[in-house]
């Protein structure tokens, strides 16, 4: 059997894992770093160079994690970091690529809205979770096998659109993994034979043209009646004319596939923290009764704000799961970090997060444990920027946001635990921590 085959016949969870060992391959190589040395590597301790199958990478520990912090973008770059990764120029064309529409605009236009998109939000979570937990009677129990899925299952009335959403992303991550395992230059033929992205995004056009067309005319006729990403790329322009349908299509669809992973994976380890260590969840629910209290009984973004032992332990879960190597960019030039060490042009640089969550000086005593109180007077919210202390989920307001909503929403609705009445361990492949495969028992409270 080829390995085009073996690839494109994944199951779901295999297309998880090997989409995150992609991503933790870094982490792989810190622990074995000297097996991935040619002659042009070198090493200043924490901070270090590879060559992992053909791609020069640079990680960099907690010494220089300031560097990172500190350079701008036009040296360090996300986006063309992440157009590697995510391989957005195979799958979309070089036109996303180019304009990194749908990171450009969530930035620029969601920060704006946090209270409309927090109510928005949360009416669709309690829907959403309605839907799938709506069939338990009060006491009732439903075992969920599969709480992955489960979480990373998005809301929309259009089923044969959600479907497409679904596979869609699964097809991704193994466009990822293609392009990892094949020559850079072989990657978009791949992806066309042997994946169905074709397929899903030519849905995706058949759904959202029209909707583009009628938001045209309404916005011509009536002026902006919506706050959504297909409104803003409508208000936004390319060289003083109007974005075409088609890169508003790809745009929404690779903020899809980016936000909905990313968000699913961590919402599952959060679940999993707290289904695993029930002793903790009587103050997580005194302190959701006591906040909703002054806010008519409403969850707000204003009521979200106040829930401290929440974010506190959303942090807690953040910094125990992540991956031991993340948050990468690619150097657009020569880098020279504080000490003295130049990271040439072209190379991937990721942070090795384990050098500050796991380093007492930083998060403080017993950092292997799991304590979720450890940053509850700290007022540092789990969507601070990129500093030494907390590098989950760096400035991605909107998915905090969404995770704390949902389990908001499942403490007050519903009890759940795992089968075992603990915190199964996480499944660790390649320095990236799947998560795990037992089953989460939930029951209706109200």
């Amino acid at each position: 059997m080829s390995l085009t085959s073996i690839l494109t016949n994944l199951s779901h969870e295999e297309i998880f894992s090997v989409g995150r060992w992609a991503f933790g391959a870094g982490a792989l190589a810190y622990s074995t770093k000297f097996l991935f040395k040619d002659e042009d590597s070198y090493d200043y301790g924490d901070v270090f160079t590879l060559n992992i199958g053909g791609r020069p990478v640079t990680m960099v520990g907690l010494s220089c994690v300031d560097d990172l912090v500190k350079t701008k973008d036009n040296v360090l770059s996300f986006n063309e970091a992440a157009d590697d990764f995510f391989q957005i120029k195979a799958i979309f064309g070089s036109e996303l690529s180019d304009d990194y529409l749908h990171s450009r605009l969530a930035r620029a236009s969601m920060s704006k809205s946090l209270n409309e998109f927090a109510e928005r939000s949360i009416h669709v979570i309690e829907a959403a979770l309605d839907e799938r937990l709506g069939d338990l009677e009060v006491g009732e129990e439903k075992s969920i096998d599969d709480i992955m899925e489960f979480m990373q299952r998005p809301a929309c009335n259009d089923v044969d659109f959600l479907d497409t959403v679904e596979n869609f992303i699964g097809e991704c991550i193994k466009a990822i993994l293609f392009g990892r395992v094949f020559p850079k230059w072989t990657i978009p033929s791949v992806i066309n034979s042997a994946t169905s992205i074709p397929k899903h995004l030519e849905v995706a056009r058949k759904t959202l043209f029209p909707i583009i067309a009628e938001r045209r005319q309404m916005a011509a006729e009536l002026g902006d009646a919506f706050n959504d990403f297909i409104q803003w790329a409508i208000d936004d322009e390319k060289n003083g004319e109007p974005l075409s349908s088609e890169l508003i299509v790809q745009g929404l669809m690779a903020l899809v596939f980016v936000s909905v992973a990313t968000t699913a994976i961590n919402l599952t380890h959060m679940l999993y923290d707290v289904a695993g260590r029930q002793q903790h969840i009587s103050e997580l629910l005194s302190e959701q009764e006591a906040v909703l209290a002054q806010h008519d009984g409403k969850l707000t973004k204003q009521a979200l704000d106040k829930m401290k032992m929440l974010d506190s332990f959303f942090r807690e879960s953040l910094r125990v799961n992540l991956d031991s190597a993340h948050t990468f960019r690619k150097t657009l030039e020569p880098w020279t970090l504080s000490n003295g060490m130049v990271v040439p042009k072209g190379h991937t640089v990721y942070f090795l997060s384990d050098t500050a969550h796991l380093n007492a000086n930083v998060v403080g005593e017993a950092p292997e444990s799991f304590n979720p109180w450890r940053t509850l007077n700290t007022n540092k919210p789990s969507t601070l920027e990129l500093t030494t202390s907390h590098l989950g989920l760096a400035g991605r307001f909107i998915a905090s946001m969404e995770i704390e909503i949902a389990m908001s929403v499942l403490l007050r609705k519903f009890e759940f635990r795992t089968i075992s009445g603990t915190r199964p361990a996480n499944r660790p492949v390649l320095g990236t921590n799947l998560t795990p495969a037992e089953p989460i028992i939930f029951k209706r409270r109200v």
